[in-house]
């Protein structure tokens, strides 16, 4: 192998690597499927840590969030989703979470996003149905 070869390969295991080691967030599962806000019916959190999202009847989308956000313990406040550009969301970089309680406003880091199978859906907890 020459030195070339070999430093192509290292810099494309290191670009792959590279998102991986930094805990680079989830993508909505299912290239090219969006979320859009202005589609949102409904919000309703799952404890401190999952927030789900419907825009119909039975599109389901779970949001997983990097640490526990304590103003959803208690059900209260709320969930605000606030896209960073268009109005559309793929991924988790491309929105804020907060939640609006009497006391003020939260936000909550996201770390993932996930469109769910209606199989998946008919899965969430009663107490997280909108």
């Amino acid at each position: 192998m020459t030195l070339r070869t070999l430093l192509t390969a290292a810099t494309l295991v290191g670009a792959i690597a590279l998102p991986v080691a930094l805990g680079a967030p989830a993508i909505a599962a299912g290239a090219g499927q969006c979320l859009y806000v202005n589609q949102i019916t409904s919000t309703k959190a799952d404890g401190m840590r999952t927030v789900y999202a419907w825009t119909g009847r039975h599109d389901a989308w779970r949001i997983d969030l990097a640490a526990d956000c304590a103003p959803l313990a208690d059900g209260g406040g709320k969930i605000v989703l606030a896209p960073r550009g268009s109005g559309s969301i793929c991924g988790a970089q491309d929105f804020d979470l907060s939640v609006v309680a009497a006391g003020g406003s939260q936000r909550c880091f996201v770390k993932g996003m996930t469109r769910l199978t209606p199989d998946e859906a008919s899965r969430i907890p009663a107490s997280a149905q909108p």
